[in-house]
């Protein structure tokens, strides 16, 4: 055997090495490709947690809004002196407030679901 030729066993080592070496090579390039289109649908995630957010607080505006108008309304009722018409109102009110509580509420559990804008965090 001459110096620059080398056993089949040493030439199957050699082949085994560099295949396992291409596999590491393609399993990192899969990894890169699997990781941004989670990264992707964490993105999308968020712009919809955040439209979410932005509806519920458009919902928590109008609740307020109604919520005061209502109470206008029961103020108004009882400058009337009407009893009937002042329960009502008053019972409105109540409803109006259970409802802008109810916004809230829905506006904070919108806001807490928000994630780290889409990101992974890297290693």
């Amino acid at each position: 055997m001459s110096n620059s030729q080398i056993d089949d066993y040493t030439q199957g080592l050699l082949d085994r090495i560099i295949s396992l070496s291409k596999t590491v090579d393609n399993l990192g390039i899969a990894y890169q490709i699997v990781r941004n289109k989670i990264e992707a649908m964490a993105k999308l995630a968020d712009k919809t947690t955040s439209d979410a957010v932005k509806e519920s607080i458009c919902a928590e505006e109008l609740a307020r809004l109604s919520f005061i108008s209502s109470q206008l309304a029961e103020e108004g009722a009882s400058l009337l002196g009407d009893a009937h018409l002042t329960q009502l109102a008053h019972d409105a009110t109540q409803a109006a407030k259970d409802v802008y509580e109810g916004t809230k509420t829905s506006t904070a559990i919108n806001a807490a679901r928000q994630t780290s804008c889409g990101e992974i965090p890297k290693k």
